[in-house]
């Protein structure tokens, strides 16, 4: 076995060799070269910050040296660099050989923008609420971390030991920062302190409240004896708004067995959504749970009580299953009902249009949010299973397996160990649009 590891380590350097040796260019959209194929490397990099604009950039290397080009091959940044680091930001990080520290130089125009000074890059912002002044995560010589404006200019001063990328949340844009690199807190786009650093991590934040984890960080693994991790809602003042439940695993002892449990929670609408269940465990034999859901308000206080096994939030509504009848049903976001739950099954399709079952093993039927039946509605491929690219879905119409491979491609197989043909999902249906020519690896790659 090592033999053969060695024999294909052996064969995938002698492949990647092979193409060091190639020479990479680009061209337009007309196939006319615009940048020669000199460049040992090039990256298509889009700098604009309007997602109906392009400003296209060129990240390239030359005779080991990096720069950065236009879409005609003018140089904006030369190549002359040891090392550019970039995020999504149409400023990037560089230094030459001779230098230690990075200074950053923006690819608009190639002008240098900070002095050197800086260790590392970490995470841009991109997000609605604060353009048109993203930040940019970045290590100080004093190795520290703060954030930078796309101008160079220090907005939040360098004095934590580990930070997150900005994020945004119904418009309140933050970001998760450490003193000492083990607790964390939140703070917004100024460096004004949202959320004091004492958790272990912080998973959202909306509306004033957080929802924070705190875990057992010298537990290597889960089969590792321990306290359940935990997980709950605090305040801007650290004031538990939701008590702490466990979230993780327990185990008493290697081969005793132990307990898993589930507890979800998610912030929407200035109201707390808590998904909560789990297992235990003896002697290798595992029991369920009840699974349990409740929806409180920005106090902690219960608004559905006893009333669901499950809420899901579905875009602007949410999808909650009868603790009851164990039927779904639909509230807007001021828990007003729009369906009753009496459906077996309610999915998202698209737009406002809903896919429903009554019962077990009727059709699926479009609705809109009221229950409206959709006359001539087409069902997309997409309402039979949320997925990403590579992910098989459930079969549909005469295809055993399908797997995503684009927005609206998808490959298909009708044979359970046939090979694959291309599809288009045009209104609804899967049109094949090659022969049935490839094996699973080639589709998924």
């Amino acid at each position: 076995n090592e033999d053969k590891d060695s024999e294909k380590e052996a064969d995938e350097e002698d492949h990647f060799n092979k193409y060091d040796k190639f020479k990479y260019g680009a061209m337009d959209d007309n196939g006319d070269i615009v940048i020669p194929c000199e460049y040992d490397f090039i990256e298509y990099i889009n700098i604009s910050q309007d997602e109906d604009e392009e400003i296209p950039r060129y990240h390239v290397k030359k005779d080991g040296l990096y720069g950065v080009l236009d879409d005609r091959g003018n140089e904006i940044i030369p190549c002359e660099f040891a090392c550019i680091i970039r995020e999504d930001a149409p400023i990037v990080a560089a230094k030459k050989e001779d230098q230690e520290l990075f200074a950053f130089f923006s690819m608009t125009d190639g002008k240098q923008v900070t002095e050197s000074g800086f260790k590392d890059i970490g995470y841009s912002l991109y997000t609605t609420a604060l353009r048109p002044a993203p930040l940019l995560a970045v290590q100080f010589e004093n190795d520290k971390w703060g954030y930078i404006n796309y101008e160079g200019e220090t907005v939040v001063e360098p004095k934590y030991k580990k930070v997150e990328g900005l994020k945004e949340h119904g418009g309140e844009p933050f970001a998760c920062v450490s003193m000492d690199g083990e607790k964390f807190g939140l703070i917004d786009p100024e460096g004004n302190s949202l959320l004091p650093c004492k958790y272990n991590s912080v998973l959202d934040h909306a509306d004033g409240l957080s929802v924070v984890f705190n875990g057992d960080p010298s537990r290597e693994n889960y089969d590792d004896p321990g306290d359940p991790d935990e997980l709950g809602v605090v305040d801007k003042n650290g004031k538990t708004v939701i008590p702490f439940e466990p979230c993780g695993y327990n185990f008493e002892g290697e081969g005793t067995g132990g307990n898993e449990y589930f507890s979800e929670m998610e912030l929407y609408n200035g109201k707390i959504i808590v998904n909560r269940g789990g297992y235990t465990t003896v002697d290798g034999a595992s029991t369920l749970v009840a699974f349990a859901a409740d929806i409180y308000d920005s106090k902690g206080n219960s608004l559905a009580k006893g009333k669901y096994s499950s809420v899901t939030i579905m875009g602007g509504n949410l999808i909650v299953k009868s603790a009851e009848n164990k039927k779904m049903g639909l509230l807007d976001k001021d828990l007003k009902t729009l369906l009753p739950c009496k459906y077996y099954y309610i999915k998202h399709d698209h737009d406002e249009v809903l896919a429903v079952k009554e019962k077990k093993g009727d059709p699926r039927t479009l609705t809109d949010l009221n229950g409206k039946a959709i006359e001539n509605g087409n069902e997309t491929v997409s309402a039979k299973q949320e997925y990403v690219e590579g992910d098989e879905i459930a079969p549909f119409g005469p295809y055993s397996k399908i797997i995503k491979v684009s927005d609206n491609v998808f490959a298909v197989c009708k044979d359970k160990d046939g090979l694959f043909a291309l599809a288009e999902e045009r209104d609804g249906e899967l049109v094949e649009i090659t022969e049935p020519i490839f094996n699973f690896p080639h589709v998924c790659c």
